[in-house]
């Protein structure tokens, strides 16, 4: 105990003994300290004992802390310029606590003297010297995981920590109900659906966004259907959330090959009805797939969005000049088969009779695809504008160029 005492003395002062060995060692800037036969030696961390009798001598001097209690002894309670001179040594010194010790005896005396205040951590506020602390709390504040915030910050950070707990809690049920929902026993299937029934719906839409993208037929369908139900929690749960969300149901309603599951995630967008629906279909006007293509223009006429006209009145213009190109091969390969052809100059030159050509037109189903595809995407540029320019794409661009300026 006596060394733990002397360790914690050692750790508040500067010392400065000298000790010189009896092997001529000196040992500076020490703390020397008698224990019987022996002088335990105090440097740094650690100590180190050696007997008298190895010591030629000990030289002892006053430490920062001596002098400090030295000075302090000679001052006078009401003495407030020496208590504060001697507070300003201690700071020079590094002897924080001795200076506070001193700027407090000044306010003692001198309740309104602003050094020791100021040094003290005090503050004007009110006509008062106040802490920061105190000035916080007259501010109507509270201190919240070692912050000053408003009473409504801290119920919202201690709301959501309260949400996170419940949310780990609902996981692994919500989680388990979900792989039961698809399953091909008809009783285990409807037990996990009114086992999800039962749970708070606060809690189910993050994880029944990433159900969309089962390969389980039965479990996207129900988890589409569930989320136009949920379509007010999915909104709370923020931009990101939603966002996630419309994105998935849209690349359902494109490529789902279920038709009840696409018309299910269809009406769950409809619900939810959020601003950036026609967004996450856009970037499907680029599939390869006509009839992708087409259930994208549908799915635009009914999410309006003058955002998705430039790219429609594009991809009319580009369907158009497909159609004229196969319109174009056609005459010339019903030419070739007539033995004859038509050269650019209006010249008619007649084939030999022996040369034999098997025609490769565009079947017909191609044709039929592309014609549908320019009346799909003329019917969602009149229902997304309320302008009808049929297939002229240039006007429809001319419009919308229009609606800018």
């Amino acid at each position: 105990m006596r060394s733990v005492a002397i360790l914690l003395l050692l750790a508040a002062s500067a010392v400065a003994d000298e000790i010189e060995l009896t092997s001529g060692e000196v040992i500076r800037d020490c703390k020397v300290v008698e224990e019987g036969e022996n002088y335990r030696i105090f440097k740094g961390p650690g100590s180190r004992l050696v007997s008298k009798g190895e010591v030629k001598s000990v030289t002892k001097s006053d430490t920062t802390d001596d002098i400090y209690l030295k000075k302090a002894g000679e001052l006078k309670d009401d003495d407030v310029d020496g208590h504060l001179k001697l507070a300003k040594w201690c700071v020079d010194r590094q002897l924080p606590k001795r200076a506070e010790d001193e700027y407090r005896k000044i306010i003692a005396v001198d309740a309104d003297n602003g050094d020791a205040r100021t040094a003290l951590g005090y503050q004007r506020h009110l006509g008062q010297w106040m802490t920061e602390d105190e000035i916080n709390a007259a501010k109507g504040l509270v201190k919240h995981k070692g912050k000053w915030m408003a009473p409504e910050e801290r119920d919202l950070d201690l709301a959501l920590e309260q949400m996170k707990e419940t949310d780990k809690k609902y996981f692994a049920e919500v989680k388990k109900c979900l792989d039961r929902v698809g399953s091909t026993d008809a009783d285990k299937a409807k037990e996990a659906k009114d086992s999800l029934a039962k749970l708070d719906d606060r809690f189910k839409v993050k994880h029944f966004i990433p159900a969309l993208r089962s390969s389980n037929a039965v479990l996207r369908l129900y988890v589409a259907e569930e989320l136009k139900r949920l379509k007010d929690e999915v909104v709370k749960a923020g931009d990101a959330t939603v966002y996630s969300a419309v994105k998935q149901l849209a690349r359902m309603v494109i490529w789902d090959d279920s038709l009840d599951i696409r018309s299910a995630a269809m009406k769950a967008l409809g619900a939810i009805d959020h601003a950036k629906t026609a967004d996450a279909f856009l970037v499907f006007l680029q599939e390869d797939s006509a009839s992708a293509r087409m259930r994208t223009e549908d799915a635009l006429a009914q999410f309006k969005n003058l955002k998705s006209v430039p790219p429609l009145y594009s991809l009319l213009s580009q369907t158009i000049e497909t159609i004229k190109f196969i319109e174009q091969y056609e005459k010339q390969v019903a030419q070739v088969i007539k033995n004859s052809i038509m050269l650019k100059n209006g010249q008619k030159v007649v084939l030999p009779q022996n040369l034999k050509i098997t025609p490769n037109l565009f079947d017909a189903q191609t044709k039929r695809l592309l014609n549908d595809e320019r009346d799909s995407i003329v019917a969602a540029l009149r229902a997304i504008t309320g302008q009808d320019f049929g297939t002229d794409a240039a006007k429809w661009k001319a419009w919308h160029d229009a609606q800018k300026k």
